[in-house]
């Protein structure tokens, strides 16, 4: 029976060194994330409600009211959009673009007030929510749109 129980004990032992013999410790978790973009407006290009309209290369424009929670418009701004009268914050895929052309029209008199206007998104952070050396990598990116 001690027999038994000391081949027990050492097989426990091996096991629980195997880490140290070249195996892989680390199991990364399948937690996703999505990019996220800040982009500052210049203070005074708005004043109350804007329609906002975002351009990318290869990927779908996207059209949102802003500054304007009453209005029936807003209802169909794009999930993960939002905007007021400072900023406005993308979230998802198309965060992950590194520019975006913007176009700020005043929905009451149809005024352009800022036209398609480049804004560079640089990276200013990166989030690996299932551990530092596993995938997927989201960026969190910031741009100031110049008026």
């Amino acid at each position: 029976m001690l027999r038994w129980v000391s081949v027990f004990v050492l097989a426990m032992m091996v096991g629980s060194l195997s880490p140290l013999s070249g195996c892989d410790s680390q199991s990364c978790t399948d937690a996703g994330c999505d990019h996220i973009a800040t982009v500052t407006l210049p203070a005074g290009a708005v004043s109350g409600a804007y329609d906002l309209l975002l351009e990318f290369e290869g990927m779908d424009t996207l059209a949102a009211r802003c500054s304007d929670p009453a209005a029936p418009e807003t209802a169909d701004n794009p999930a993960g959009l939002t905007c007021d009268g400072s900023t406005f914050t993308l979230e998802g895929s198309e965060a992950a673009a590194r520019t975006v052309f913007v176009t700020i029209t005043d929905p009451n008199s149809g005024d352009v007030l800022v036209s398609r206007s480049e804004v560079r998104l640089e990276a200013v952070d990166e989030v690996r929510p299932n551990g530092p050396d596993c995938p997927p990598v989201c960026f969190i990116r910031n741009g100031d749109l110049k008026a």
